[in-house]
């Protein structure tokens, strides 16, 4: 099967052997009288729970490869087969034939791919266009929205089986777990006994990322809570993640409550163009080139430094050879003033203007000509607290720009302030220990983006400068060299201004 087919069709088997690890710690969950494995590509789940469980009356396979269709049906007799597309097939043809004594196994590998990765592809193997979690506006039709195929499948599974005595087993990213028991509330069905078995996916599939064995049953009760362990000592409980007291953490054994609160200012996230080789720019012997590597000859007044994820290294930073064409001071402000202004800029955009309108995303669907989005009034700011969405450990850095603002790509999130020294204490604290161990208590670092706008509108602002004495403040800020003079009245005036404020008055 070709690279384009594997990735369309999902198609990276389950060794047998670690079928039957699966097989075998989930034996100790439940005895099945029926097995479904949806997607089951060349049946290796199939035989596993053949041999192990000897109540099985039927197993149900779906899967859309005819030939992987036709050599299961020599699997056991047993089998139950249906040659389908798992987005299209209709459940009610098992569920038909499942009692109330029956007890079911859902079991199976589905896809580990996204829709954006298919849809880059131009693939079509996909779910039908829908919001199926459930997003709020521009989310809805942006990148928020981009979801796991295997999640979608997952979940569907789950909606579909939710009125039976059922148990699921499920290989897959342990993203996609998250994302279920983070979102549990939005959905119909109820599941209990959830757990988590952490496996090498790189050893057994030759795959990068973080991966797991995901099993829990389907009830009327629910839990919030997943139990997790590593595939090799199935018994030896590493941790747990999920809700507690309405609040979600990705580590109960780090929370520190009193970290959890709201943080006084609105984290925002930097522009979104989709076209760095025209909006981005580079500064080399006085000349700007774009990523197509050509000299543009444009006035300044609308090109600003530019600041990636991979640029936020150190804890301050003034300058950058990076640049970025900002078109709008907010959205869907009319650009034809560009013409005006800025001829050459605009002159510039207009004959590049076929590759600006091939822009994918449908936020751009009637939207004035080089649109961008992430851009207002707090863009604009001379002096910003940012950290990349992207890495791990959260490095908080200063931005201070005595000319432009130095903006952001839509990797960060920032805040702004009027005054440097403001934006310096803020640094400091969000770069202590505790705060640190409380973002590692409620961030997946296993996904893409650990911390987002919702993590970090979570810290508790007013706990840590409560609990940070200016001698404490001061050892702190003096390791980053930054030569920047904070006095013990600054740090006492920025103190009062914030407790018990809704609203930092400085920003």
């Amino acid at each position: 099967m070709s690279t384009l087919n594997k990735l369309e069709y999902g198609d990276y088997q389950t060794p047998f052997n670690f079928c039957e690890k699966v097989v075998n710690i989930i034996q100790k969950e439940i005895n099945p009288t029926i097995i479904l494995e949806p997607t089951f590509g060349i049946g290796n789940f199939i035989k596993a729970t053949n041999q192990k469980f000897k109540k099985v009356k039927n197993i149900y396979g779906i899967e859309i490869n005819k030939k992987y269709f036709e050599e299961a049906k020599a699997i056991t007799n047993k089998f139950v087969g249906y040659n389908e597309n798992i987005f299209e097939f209709n459940h009610k043809k098992i569920i038909k034939n499942i009692t109330s004594d029956d007890n079911l196994l859902i079991i199976g590998n589905p896809p580990w791919v996204t829709n954006s990765q298919l849809m880059l592809n131009e693939l079509e193997n996909l779910p039908k266009k829908n919001n199926f979690k459930k997003l709020k506006g521009l989310a809805s039709i942006t990148g928020a929205s981009n979801f796991d195929i295997c999640e979608y499948i997952i979940l569907d599974l789950l909606n579909q089986y939710k009125d039976i005595n059922a148990n699921i087993a499920m290989l897959c990213k342990t993203s996609v777990v998250t994302n279920i028991i983070k979102e549990i509330h939005k959905y119909d069905f109820k599941i209990s006994n959830i757990k988590m078995y952490l496996l090498d996916a790189k050893k057994v599939f030759g795959v990068n990322c973080e991966a797991c064995l995901f099993f829990a049953k389907l009830d009327k009760i629910g839990e919030k809570t997943v139990n997790v362990y590593n595939i090799e000592k199935p018994n030896h409980l590493i941790y747990k993640f999920g809700w507690k007291q309405n609040k979600f953490y990705s580590n109960f054994n780090m929370v520190d409550s009193n970290m959890d609160g709201k943080f006084p200012i609105e984290w925002r996230q930097g522009i979104k163009h989709d076209c760095s080789k025209i909006m981005e720019l580079k500064r080399m012997d006085h000349k700007y080139f774009n990523g197509l590597k050509e000299v543009v000859e444009v006035e300044s007044n609308l090109v600003y430094p530019l600041l990636k994820s991979s640029d936020l290294k150190e804890n301050y930073i003034s300058q950058s050879d990076k640049f970025v064409i900002v078109t709008q001071s907010k959205v869907k402000q009319d650009t034809k003033y560009i013409a005006k202004d800025s001829p050459k800029l605009w002159n510039y955009l207009n004959k590049n203007r076929k590759i600006l309108d091939a822009r994918k995303s449908s936020i751009y669907n009637n939207a004035p000509a080089f649109s961008i989005f992430g851009i207002g009034d707090y863009s604009f700011y001379k002096y910003k607290v940012a950290v990349s969405g992207f890495y791990k450990k959260p490095n908080f850095v200063v931005l201070s720009s005595n000319e432009k603002s130095i903006m952001l790509d839509d990797t960060c999130y920032f805040i702004g302030f009027e005054e440097e020294k403001n934006a310096i204490i803020t640094m400091t604290l969000l770069n202590s220990p505790q705060v640190q161990d409380f973002l590692y208590s409620i961030a997946f670092l296993d996904k893409k983006r650990p911390y987002t706008k919702e993590v970090l509108m979570r810290i508790n602002l007013s706990k840590i400068i409560t609990n940070t004495d200016f001698n404490s403040f001061k050892d702190m800020v003096d390791q980053y060299h930054i030569g920047k003079i904070i006095t013990e009245d600054d740090y006492r005036k920025y103190k009062n201004t914030y407790i018990n404020q809704e609203q930092l008055s400085f920003i």
